[in-house]
């Protein structure tokens, strides 16, 4: 006895890909099924040997399965469908692309070292560290005086306790 299976469309639910299949047999019953493509996604996105591809450029990461055709069910098409972002709490600091055992790890490790990095050095309330931009002017006497970029530790906390005093 023959029968045919008919693949739908995958989504992502919870931590596992998941597929649609309907299975009709030549006796004419029809039963659906939910299969999973990928029990664990965190796990197959970490591992060293996971099932994920991407492109040229290592921006882009998705997964290949197969869908039956939905104008003819004798053809089945491969479709992609696009790896998540890292769900929180999967990295932790420090964030080190160097340690990523795959591509999209390290893509990933590399967008939040920056972002942290921005965020430590551009968004604290008060700098750690005040830069003087070096310069030049003319002195009375007419000579060109140049002056050294520099910079100093901000260990001056009255900024801090001036704003903690509002609240």
């Amino acid at each position: 006895m023959a029968t045919k299976t008919i693949k739908g469309q995958a989504w992502i639910s919870g931590n596992s890909l998941l597929q649609d299949q309907t299975i009709i047999s030549t006796t004419g019953a029809v039963s659906s099924n939910v299969v999973a493509l990928i029990d664990d996604i965190w796990e197959d996105l970490t591992s060293s040997n996971g099932t994920f591809k991407s492109n040229e450029k290592k921006t882009y990461f998705y997964w290949e399965y197969k869908m039956t055709d939905s104008f003819d069910d004798t053809v089945e098409v491969t479709v992609k469908i696009e790896c998540p972002r890292p769900k929180n709490g999967l990295f932790t600091e420090p964030y080190d692309p160097s340690t990523g055992k795959n591509d999209w790890e390290k893509y990933w490790l590399g967008k939040f070292k920056v972002a942290y990095d921005n965020a430590a050095k551009y968004y604290t309330i008060q700098p750690k560290e005040i830069v003087f931009p070096g310069t030049e002017y003319v002195n009375p006497q007419g000579e060109v005086v140049t002056v050294e970029e520099r910079s100093e530790a901000n260990n001056n906390l009255g900024d801090i306790t001036n704003l903690l005093t509002l609240f």
